[in-house]
């Protein structure tokens, strides 16, 4: 009777590992609620607009006064050939001032011009992004929260491991 005794009491204890083997399987679970894990950065982008400027002539266009010398010089030669007596003075006196004139603007023309600049400065834009899912869901009466990288929709598949404790 003692060695029976043993003996059972040897294959119960040397068994008993072999009692101890998971059971696996797939579940489901009612998903109750789903917040988006958002994060907001700001990605700053550049805005360009065109301006007309009036950028100065390089130095060999700066103004100059020979096309306002030459001008009034022509312009005089003409007035004085209109007028009579004093008359050609004053006519003479008339074209000097146009012809200055004129020529100054001929000669000065491309002194300064209107081009068009292109001007950038960087305005703030925000971007949102979802970056995750804060699940909340019920499994057998139990409610559980949990962080995940996608939407699981009204249900969740749940792996169930069952193994006896010690």
């Amino acid at each position: 009777m003692k060695k029976t005794i043993a003996v059972a009491a040897l294959v119960s204890i040397a068994g008993a590992p072999l009692a101890a083997v998971a059971v696996e399987y797939d579940d489901y679970a009612r998903v109750l609620r789903v917040n988006e894990r958002i994060d907001r950065y700001n990605q700053p982008r550049q805005e360009c607009y065109t301006d007309g400027l009036t950028v100065a002539a390089p130095e060999a266009a700066r103004p100059g006064v020979a096309g306002a010398v030459i001008g009034g010089l022509a312009g005089a030669l003409l007035g004085s050939q209109v007028g009579r007596g004093d008359g050609k003075v004053a006519a003479a006196a008339v074209g000097a001032a146009t012809g200055a004139i004129a020529g100054d603007r001929v000669q000065n023309a491309g002194a300064g011009a209107s081009q068009p600049v292109q001007r950038c400065h960087m305005v703030d834009n925000y971007v949102t992004q979802v970056i995750g899912y804060t699940v909340k869901y019920e499994y057998q009466g139990r409610i559980y929260t949990e962080n995940m990288n996608f939407n699981p929709g009204d249900t969740l598949r749940m792996r169930v491991s069952l193994m006896p404790m010690r």
